[in-house]
C-alpha cells in the first residue's frame, strides 16, 4: 500500500475516534440541561450514557465478525453513516424517549466503528510502522477527552443540542472524505463460511447483562442480571467451541497467549483507571471546594499527557517489546493510583496536578504498545474480531471500575449524599485507590505474561494462529475492502 492511502486511512481513523472520546465527555456536561428541559428524573437521565453502551457492547462482536467475512471498509462506512445519521437525530428530537432511540442507534453506530477502525489500520500499515499510526489514533481519542469538557461547555451555552450538530458536521465531513479516499470495488465474500446469528444474539444478551449488572452494583437485583450474564457468556463460549463457523473462535483466547493475556491486560488496565475522572472530580469539589469548571481543567492534565506520549510509545512498540513498553506504562499508573491513596484535603494542588500527569504518562505507555501487541498477535483475517475483543475488554473494565466504586461508596457513605459527609467520602477516596493500585499490580504481571511480540518464533502463539508479524514483511497487506 502506498504512503498517501495509508494517509488517507489513518487521517479517517484518527476523526472517527476523535468523535467518538469527544461525545463521551462533551456530553456529559449537557446531561443537566437535558433533565431540566425534559424534566426526566435522574434514573431516566443516565440511561442516556448507559444505553450507548450496552448498544456498544452488544453489537461490536457482531460487527467486528462480519468485517472479517465481508471487509472492514464496508462496516466503517456505514459505521460513521449511522453514527452522523443517528446525531441529528439525537438533535432533534423532541422528548427523552426519542433522544433514547438515537442514542441506543448511535451506539450501534460506535461498535461498528470500534469494530473497524484498529482492524483497517493494521491492515493498512505494515508490523514496522503499525505501532506509530495506532499510537497517532489512540493520541486523537485523549485529545477528544481533553476537548470534550471545555467544547463541550461552549457548545452547552447555545443549547445541547449544538453538541449533536457539531458531532454530525464532522462526522458527515468525515463520511463524504471516506466515500473519497476508500473508492474501489468491493470484493465477494473474504472467507466462505456463515454468520452466526444465534452466538451473535446470544452474545448480545449476555454483555447486555453483564455490564447493565456491573454499572449498577448497588442494587443486588441488578448483581443477579450481572451473574446470569456470566453465566449466558459461558454458554456462548462454549457454544462457540463446538460451531462450524464461530462468532469468535476460541481458540484465540485459548490458545494464543499474546492475544489473551493483551486483552486481559487490558480489560485490568480500565478496570483499575476508569473511575479515577469520577474520584478526582468529587474529591476536588468536595473536599477541596474547586467549582467543577476549576476541577475540569485541573483534570485535564491526565489526558494531555496521555495525547502527547501515545504516538511516542506506539512509535517505540515498533522496535522495542510492547509488553516491556505496556508493563512500564501501567506500573506507572498503578504509582499514581497508590499515591492518591494517600491524599488528603491539605494535599497541596501542585502534587495532584503532578500525580494525574504521572497517571497520562502510564497510560500513554500502555494503550498503544497494548493495542500493537493485539494486533501483531492474530491473523490478518481476524483483525476485525481482535479488534472487537480489545474493545469488550475495555466496556467490561470500565464497567467493573464504576462497579467496585459503587460497592466501596455503599459500604463508607451508605444512603448518604458525597457533600454531606466528605469524611467518609474521604475513606472510600482512599480504600478505592488503594484497590485498584492492588489491582495494577496484577495487571503488570498480565501484561509480562503476554511473551514476546517481535521474535520471529513467537512462543506464545499457537501455530494454528501465526501472527501477522510472522508472515513476509515485504509482502503488500491488502485492504479489506
Amino acid at each position: 500500500m502506498n504512503r498517501q492511502s495509508e494517509r488517507a486511512i489513518l487521517i479517517l481513523c484518527v476523526l472517527t475516534s476523535f468523535l467518538a472520546a469527544f461525545m463521551a465527555s462533551a456530553l456529559s456536561l449537557a446531561l443537566p440541561s437535558i433533565e431540566k428541559e425534559f424534566q426526566i428524573p435522574a434514573t431516566l437521565l443516565t440511561w442516556i450514557v448507559t444505553g450507548f453502551i450496552l448498544s456498544t457492547a452488544a453489537f461490536i462482536l457482531p460487527f467486528g465478525r462480519w468485517g472479517d467475512m465481508r471487509g472492514l471498509k464496508p462496516v466503517f462506512v456505514w459505521g460513521t453513516a449511522l453514527y452522523s445519521i443517528s446525531a441529528i437525530f439525537c438533535a432533534l428530537a423532541s422528548n427523552f424517549w426519542f433522544l433514547m432511540a438515537g442514542r441506543l442507534v448511535q451506539g450501534a453506530g460506535a461498535a461498528m466503528i470500534f469494530a473497524s477502525n484498529n482492524a483497517l489500520l493494521s491492515a493498512a500499515f505494515p508490523p514496522g510502522k503499525r505501532g506509530a499510526a495506532l499510537g497517532i489514533n489512540t493520541a486523537s481519542i485523549y485529545l477528544g477527552l481533553s476537548l470534550g469538557p471545555v467544547l463541550g461547555g461552549f457548545f452547552t451555552q447555545f443549547g445541547w443540542r449544538t453538541i449533536f450538530f457539531f458531532v454530525a458536521f464532522v462526522g458527515t465531513v468525515s463520511l463524504i472524505l471516506e466515500l473519497i479516499w476508500l473508492k474501489g470495488s468491493i470484493p465477494g465474500p473474504l472467507v466462505e463460511e456463515k454468520f452466526d446469528a444465534g452466538g451473535s444474539l446470544l452474545y448480545g444478551i449476555s454483555i447486555v447483562l453483564l455490564v447493565l449488572g456491573l454499572s449498577n452494583a448497588r442494587d443486588w437485583r441488578y448483581l443477579l442480571l450481572a451473574c446470569g450474564g456470566v453465566i449466558l457468556l459461558l454458554l456462548f463460549l462454549l457454544r462457540e467451541s463446538r460451531t462450524r463457523w464461530p462468532l469468535l473462535d476460541v481458540k484465540l483466547l485459548s490458545r494464543n497467549i499474546a492475544f489473551a493475556f493483551s486483552n486481559l491486560a487490558a480489560l485490568i488496565n480500565y478496570a483499575a483507571t476508569n473511575s479515577t475522572a469520577v474520584l478526582l472530580s468529587l474529591y476536588l469539589q468536595v473536599v477541596k471546594g474547586f467549582s467543577p469548571q476549576i476541577s475540569g481543567l485541573i483534570m485535564v492534565s491526565q489526558p494531555l499527557i496521555q495525547a502527547l506520549f501515545s504516538p511516542i510509545s506506539g512509535r517505540l512498540s515498533d522496535r522495542l517489546e510492547p509488553r516491556l513498553i505496556a508493563s512500564l506504562g501501567m506500573g506507572l499508573s498503578g504509582l499514581s493510583l497508590l499515591v492518591f491513596s494517600f491524599m488528603g484535603k491539605e494535599t497541596p494542588l501542585w502534587l495532584v496536578i503532578l500525580n494525574l500527569s504521572l497517571m497520562g504518562l502510564g497510560f500513554g505507555l500502555f494503550a498503544a504498545p497494548n493495542t500493537n501487541a493485539v494486533m501483531n498477535s492474530i491473523r490478518k483475517e481476524n483483525y476485525g474480531i481482535a479488534s472487537s475483543v480489545l474493545g469488550t475488554s475495555r466496556l467490561l473494565g470500565q464497567s467493573f471500575s464504576l462497579m467496585t466504586v459503587t460497592f466501596i461508596f455503599s459500604l463508607f457513605l451508605g444512603s448518604a449524599q458525597v457533600s454531606e459527609n466528605p469524611g467518609a467520602f474521604l475513606s472510600s477516596f482512599k480504600t478505592a485507590f488503594a484497590f485498584f493500585a492492588g489491582l495494577s499490580i496484577v495487571g503488570v504481571f498480565a501484561s509480562l505474561a503476554r511473551g514476546s511480540i517481535h521474535s520471529g518464533s513467537n512462543s506464545s502463539t499457537s501455530p494454528s494462529q501465526k501472527p501477522d508479524h510472522a508472515q513476509d514483511e515485504g509482502e503488500e497487506e491488502s485492504i479489506q475492502n
